[in-house]
This record gives C-alpha cells, structure tokens and sequence, in this order.
C-alpha cells in the first residue's frame, strides 16, 4: 500500500517517524506497545501496525503490516522488511485500531483531531554499539513554512564526527514539497552571534533524508571547531523539521538524538 492512499483512508491518523539504516553490519529495529488496553481495559483492543519505508531520495521502498492484540508489544528489526542491502532513509510508523475508537473514548477520554502513534526506535550494529529514541515528527501532506533550526556540538580533538539527519516529511513530488537546506556554523559571545561558515546543500526531495557529514561539508569545519572547541549549527529550509544530531566516535560508537 502506497502511504498517499493509507493516509487518505485513515484521515484522522498520522504516520510518525524517524531515521533508519539497515546492512549487512547494522540495523534499525522499531518497538511498539499496544497500549489501547491501559486505556479501555475492558475492551478488546487489538491494531494494525503499519510501516512505510522510504529511501533517502524519498521513494517508498516498502509497505508491511503486523496484526497485534491487545496489550500486546512488536519489536520489529527491519531487516527482515527490506533485507541486509546497504539502505538508509525515513520510517514511518501508524497503529489503527481494528475496534471503533470513537465509540470506546465517547464516555470516557476526548480524542485529538490527529492522532499520532508512539514508538522507540533503536539503532544497533554488530560490534554491540547501539543507540535508542523515541519516535519523531509526522508526515505532512502540505507544504511546511520555512522554519530555522539550532544545534550545537562540541569537539572532542577529531575523536568525535559531528553530523546532521536532515528528514523532509513533506509528502509529494511536487515543487512545493521540496527542502531547500542552508547550514550555517555560528559562534554567540556576550549575546552577538557570528557566522562563522555557511553552505547550501543539494535539494531534498519530499520524504528525502540526507545525512550531513559537518566537517567534511561546511568550509574550514574543522579549523573552526579546532579554535573555539564548540559551535552552533543552524539548519533553514522549508519542509524541515526540526532535524536529528548524529555524533559517531572513531570506535565506531554513536549517539543520535533529536535537535
């Protein structure tokens, strides 16, 4: 099932999502919990957990289905949806309830006009370093507003690559729905910012992903973070939000997080 009819037929439901990568050597493994049960435990609650993957160019590669029961739980490494091939993109995750939710949350809770799915997103490879989140920002099916995004990183003397996951959640081929991404390096000293280093990357198409590697992309990165030891990164575009920080460590070790 292509995401654009999924989401038409479930008008109230978002698909959230996040950062995958999948190889031989590493993989991304997404954790739901049925948690509808905490809510109506009297019912019967069970769901279908959708995926929607997605390239780094932003065409959706796969589509997968899981049947769960009430308050029961999936630990999904998606591998087995796409396969060891070296892929790296956008996941995007909706549970839909098989049960009439508005019926069950009438008397009892009130119902968000959109209503998101909550998940954990782990990144593992196969030397044991691993890194853990929770689910991120949502599929748009418009164009979002031009929007400017802080980071800061530290340096840690060329031992620590500083990178950033840039994802547009913009669904659509169209010219509206494309990133446009300026990066800047800036440095604030007693409340005066200056930019230090700026660049344009490449367009990223809707549902893109790029994933930036700082210091090898921005002019004089690494003699800039060589001086002042911690900068700011500021990240403007349209159809951008706010992006994911990566640091990976010369042992290989990483950390992603959100900005």
């Amino acid at each position: 099932m292509q995401v654009e009819i999924f989401l038409k037929n479930n008008p109230r439901f978002e698909v959230t999502t996040t950062y995958f990568k999948v190889s031989e050597h590493f993989s991304t493994v997404i954790s739901f919990y049925n948690y509808y049960q905490e809510i109506f435990p009297a019912a019967d609650t069970p769901v279908t957990l959708h995926f929607f993957l997605f390239s780094s160019e932003g065409a959706q590669i796969a589509h997968h289905e899981e049947e769960l029961g009430a308050g029961s739980f999936l630990q999904k490494d998606l591998r087995e949806i796409c396969g060891t091939n070296h892929r790296e993109g956008m996941v995007g995750v909706a549970a839909i309830p098989n049960f009439n939710l508005e019926d069950l949350a009438r008397e009892k809770t009130p119902l968000r006009p959109k209503i998101s799915t909550g998940f954990y997103v782990t990144w593992f490879d196969d030397k044991d370093h691993v890194d853990i989140m929770h689910e991120w920002n949502p599929i748009s099916l418009v164009p979002v507003k031009e929007k400017k995004s802080f980071l800061s990183y530290e340096f840690h003397e060329g031992k620590i690559n500083p990178y950033v996951v840039l994802m547009n959640t913009t669904l659509g081929n169209q010219e509206s729905a494309v990133a446009r991404p300026k990066l800047e390096l800036y440095r604030t000293e007693k409340g005066k910012t200056e930019i230090l280093s700026s660049f344009d990357l490449d367009p990223i198409p809707g549902m893109g992903t790029r994933v930036v590697d700082i210091l090898n992309t921005l002019p004089e990165a690494k003699e800039l973070f060589k001086k002042y030891k911690s900068l700011g990164l500021s990240v403007k575009s349209q159809n951008l939000p706010l992006p994911l920080t990566m640091e990976v460590h010369e042992s290989g070790d990483f950390h992603i997080h959100h900005g």
